[in-house]
């Protein structure tokens, strides 16, 4: 087995000991997360405030690329996470509570999206494509085109077929704005 660690366990080192040390090392890191999160933040803030000096958004992407070698999106979201400092230390933190790896991006869009829910009642990329008027003038449409040639419908029944044909492109029309978008 070529490449594989050896690890030798070091002679008389209980497993309290073992133990305790990786809760040490643990909480380094964990530390050591903490500060990164405070340094994105800070960043953040700093960024707000060269924004204001900066109106022109071709200025200010031009500066954060030169000055920084990163993108505007990478700015926008340090700059979102100032702007909403305590949810998103609570998602944060809330990462680091349950296990879950840190992920700065993923609490901030988890920050956005609870915005968005209390603002709208839905999240845009959740909701639904078809709204139901037009998922309505659809299916009528197809059952419009699936109804059978006039010719092969029996006389009896052809004016009530016509004029019921003739309510439902009525209804279309009455109900089927310009953009082609149904009104309620």
């Amino acid at each position: 087995m070529t490449g594989a660690l050896a690890v030798v366990p070091r002679p008389g080192r209980p497993i309290d000991e073992i133990t305790e040390s990786v809760r040490t090392h643990i909480e380094r890191g964990r530390e050591g997360l903490l500060t990164t999160v405070d340094a994105y933040f800070a960043i953040g803030r700093d960024l707000l405030e060269a924004r204001t000096l900066l109106p022109a958004d071709r200025d200010y992407g031009a500066w954060v690329k030169d000055n920084f070698n990163r993108s505007t999106r990478w700015a926008w979201n340090l700059t979102a996470a100032a702007r909403d400092e305590d949810a998103v230390r609570g998602a944060v933190g809330s990462q680091l509570l349950t296990g879950e790896s840190l992920n700065f991006e993923k609490a901030l869009n988890a920050v956005r999206k609870e915005k968005l829910e209390a603002k709208y009642g839905y999240v845009p990329g959740d909701r639904p494509e078809v709204n139901p008027w037009k998922k309505a003038r659809l299916d009528i449409r197809k059952q419009l085109k699936a109804c059978p040639p006039l010719a092969s419908i029996p006389e009896s029944e052809l004016a009530s077929h016509a004029r019921l044909v003739s309510d439902v492109r009525k209804w279309l029309r009455k109900h089927e704005q310009p953009n082609g978008r149904a009104t309620t």
